[in-house]
C-alpha cells in the first residue's frame, strides 16, 4: 500500500527538529560603495524633482525624513537584537546540557546575530544619508525622540557568552568521544613475494 509523502513524514520522529534561517555574514548585505552610489543618486533625484516647485520649501523636511527611514529601521532591528539577547542570557543561566536546550540556544544566538548584522547595515546606510543631509543643509541630522547610536562592530556580551557556551559544549562532546588512556598506534606491514618463475619483460 502506497502512502503519501506527508504520511511518511508524520511517521518520522522529528521532535525538536526545525529549519531556521542560515546565519548571515557581511557578504549578505550591500557593500558600502553600492550604498553610497545608490543613496547619492536617490538624494540627487529627489531634490531635482522638488526644485523649482512649491515643495522646494519642504526640501529640508524631506531630507530629514529620508535619513529617518534608515534610522527607524535600525532601531527596530536593535529592539529585535535586545529581545534575542535577553533570550540568550536566560538560556545561558538555565543551561542543562540537553540537546533541546542547546538547539534553542543556537537558534537564539543565530537570531541575535542576524538582527545585529541587519542593524549595523542599516546604521551604515543612515550615516551615509546623514552625510548627504549635512552637505545639503549645513547641519547635522538628529532624530526627534531617540539617540543616534552607531554600534559599529561591537558584539553584545550575551552573544559572546552564548558563542563561548556553545564552543565549550562542542569541545566537551569531542573530548567525551575520545577514549581515555594513552593512544596506541599499530602498524601492519604486508610483504608480497613472487615466485622465481615470474616473467620479466
Amino acid at each position: 500500500m502506497h502512502t503519501s509523502f506527508a504520511d511518511q513524514l508524520a511517521g518520522l520522529d522529528l521532535a525538536g527538529f526545525s529549519i531556521g534561517p542560515a546565519p548571515v555574514s557581511t557578504s549578505d548585505f550591500p557593500v558600502r560603495e553600492a550604498v553610497v552610489q545608490t543613496l547619492e543618486a536617490v538624494w540627487s533625484d529627489l531634490f531635482a524633482m522638488v526644485s523649482g516647485t512649491a515643495l522646494e520649501t519642504d526640501a529640508e523636511d524631506l531630507g530629514w525624513a529620508f535619513v529617518n527611514i534608515f534610522h527607524r529601521s535600525a532601531e527596530r532591528k536593535s529592539t529585535a537584537l535586545d529581545r534575542a539577547t535577553d533570550e540568550v542570557r536566560a538560556l545561558i543561566a538555565t543551561a542543562d546540557g540537553s540537546e533541546v536546550h542547546t538547539h534553542e540556544l543556537e537558534t537564539q544566538v543565530e537570531r541575535a546575530q542576524c538582527a545585529e548584522s541587519a542593524m549595523l547595515a542599516l546604521e551604515e546606510m543612515r550615516e551615509v544619508a546623514a552625510a548627504l543631509y549635512l552637505n545639503e543643509f549645513g547641519s547635522s541630522w538628529k532624530p526627534v525622540s531617540s539617540s543616534r547610536f552607531n554600534h559599529g562592530a561591537m558584539l553584545t556580551s550575551a552573544l559572546v557568552e552564548g558563542r563561548d557556551f556553545l564552543r565549550a559544549r562542542a569541545e566537551a562532546k569531542r573530548r567525551a568521544a575520545v577514549p581515555e588512556g594513552t593512544p596506541v598506534v599499530f602498524a601492519v606491514s604486508v610483504v608480497t613475494t613472487f615466485g622465481t618463475d615470474r616473467c620479466v619483460d
